[in-house]
């Protein structure tokens, strides 16, 4: 996909293999199944994105969702994979762990430099707020808040990141084959078992 795939409500994507360097959006929740995925573009869900890959995911774009459930063998982040709910979001590898960039809340003050945007791309919301000649009076009601369980994210050979792993709700790791760190963690917790 290099164009544009959007749902106002949920989507499930099937195929042997995904590539993506366009956008795929749900307001409502994604499930995305492959035996490999490649993402330069974005993915992005309102709800729940719940990914299964079979053999590798490389993400060298932007993945945000309310809540995260991944699930692959091997996970390659270049990119940035965001959690925008409240939620804290669990981070395992049974297998080698290697991070180069940057885990933990997301850099709220970042501002965009002239090396290009680092923020990941939003779903955009139904309803439209008054512009600037609007009427005042005209109030509408805020969408609900939605509760979600704690996200998750877990890799049985390798996790391999850097790029930005980021929960509003912060982030527990937990590493069973040792921690190699050359960048940024920034967490809730921290359980490593194994060579470090």
């Amino acid at each position: 996909n290099s164009g544009t795939l959007a749902s106002q409500g949920s989507a499930d994507i099937r195929a042997k293999q995904v590539e993506n360097s366009g956008t795929v959006s749900a307001k409502g929740q994604l499930n995305l199944r492959a035996r490999s995925a490649q993402n330069t573009g974005a993915v992005l869900s309102g709800g729940e994105l719940n990914v299964r890959v079979d053999n590798h995911l490389n993400n060298q774009g932007n993945i945000q969702a309310a809540r995260l459930d991944v699930e692959t063998p091997r996970l390659d982040n270049g990119g940035v994979m965001s959690q925008t709910g409240l939620q804290g979001l669990a981070v395992e590898s049974a297998g080698s762990f290697t991070n180069s960039g940057k885990i933990g809340y997301p850099e709220a003050d970042a501002p965009t430099t002239g090396g290009g945007s680092t923020a990941a791309p939003s779903v955009p919301t139904p309803g439209n707020s008054a512009g600037a000649g609007g009427s005042a009076s005209a109030l509408t009601t805020p969408p609900a808040v939605q509760n979600f369980a704690a996200g998750s994210i877990k890799t049985g050979q390798a996790l391999n990141n850097s790029g930005r792993i980021q929960a509003n709700g912060g982030i527990d790791l937990t590493l069973h084959n040792g921690l190699n760190n050359r960048g940024e963690v920034n967490l809730n917790s921290l359980t490593v078992s194994g060579e470090t």
